[in-house]
């Protein structure tokens, strides 16, 4: 039985689906701005989105504030908030907030085995196709890729930001010291976690210059 196999059996094990709206609104949103600024006009739409995207991460760190208040944030400089959701670390570059905002808006949907092949939008994910999801937002992929794919993807070795681990049978990654893995889902409800994996047996890429 493979890897992705075993994680889905974990991943039914998850009693109640979790999906924080805000942070899924917010990857919308930084979408929509991308578009709109590669097409260079309708200033007003952009000028109302960026509005609403800072409203949202007023929130999210306002979340992460009472967060801090019970002991769940500044965990190796990143907040964590209650919703299983992280914030990438200060000075992180733009596309590993990207990808972290991605990762933030599936961490808590089911695992669904070939989930995220077929199209992006998906009620739920396996682990390639979680992993294709917040890459993509970050454009470091255009199209999800299964497991096997990844270990040819990007550049060899570790990454400073962004590394990712994968073989023929499973892929997960670690973004700004987080890791990302459906298998992490069983153990605490989000695909966010802190260590837990054993990279042996692993490929390990990353993007260029991350």
């Amino acid at each position: 039985m493979t890897l992705e196999r075993r994680d889905r059996t974990l991943a039914v094990q998850v009693l109640t689906r979790r999906n924080d709206v805000a942070a899924l609104q917010a990857a919308l949103l930084h979408e929509q701005i991308s578009e709109l600024l590669v097409r260079g006009r309708d200033a007003a739409r952009l000028h109302a989105l960026n509005v609403r995207v800072r409203s949202l991460e007023a929130k999210a760190a306002a979340e992460a504030a009472r967060a801090a208040t019970t002991g769940n944030a500044n965990v190796g400089g990143i907040a964590v908030n209650t919703g299983g959701m992280v914030q990438p670390p200060p000075g992180a570059p733009a596309a590993v907030a990207q990808v972290v905002a991605a990762g933030n808006a599936i961490a808590t949907l089911p695992y669904v085995y070939g989930g995220g092949h077929a199209s992006f939008h998906a009620d739920g994910y396996d682990c390639s196709g979680s992993v294709s999801y917040a890459l993509a937002a970050a454009g470091l992929v255009s199209s999800p890729m299964v497991s096997r794919a990844f270990e040819s993807w990007g550049d060899p070795g570790p990454g400073r930001w962004i590394t990712v681990f994968a073989n023929a049978g499973h892929v997960w990654m670690e973004v700004a010291g987080w890791r990302f893995d459906t298998a992490a889902l069983a153990e605490g409800g989000t695909r966010w976690s802190r260590g837990g994996r054993e990279s042996a047996g692993f490929v390990v890429r990353h993007p260029p210059g991350l």
